[in-house]
């Protein structure tokens, strides 16, 4: 599969697995498993990294939003 990842500079396309592009989405993967990742797929870790620190960010967004909601009916 590809993975596109694309900032303000520039547009990036990474052939991946569909287990490496799981295991990227897992919020306890570790630095090091997002390395051999990297170099499974030929591309910067670094790119990786900030790809799983977002969706982190995002996860923990939503988490945040979801327990500020208030579900009670009132009567």
């Amino acid at each position: 599969m590809i993975l596109t990842l694309r900032s303000s500079a520039d547009t990036v396309h990474i052939d991946i697995t569909v287990e490496h592009f799981k295991r990227l989405r897992d919020p306890h993967i570790s630095e090091a498993e997002i390395s051999k990742i990297a170099a499974a797929c030929n591309c910067d870790a670094a790119l990786l990294k900030e790809y799983t620190d977002d969706l982190k960010r995002a996860m923990r967004e939503t988490i945040e939003l979801d327990g500020s909601c208030d579900y009670s009916d009132h009567l």
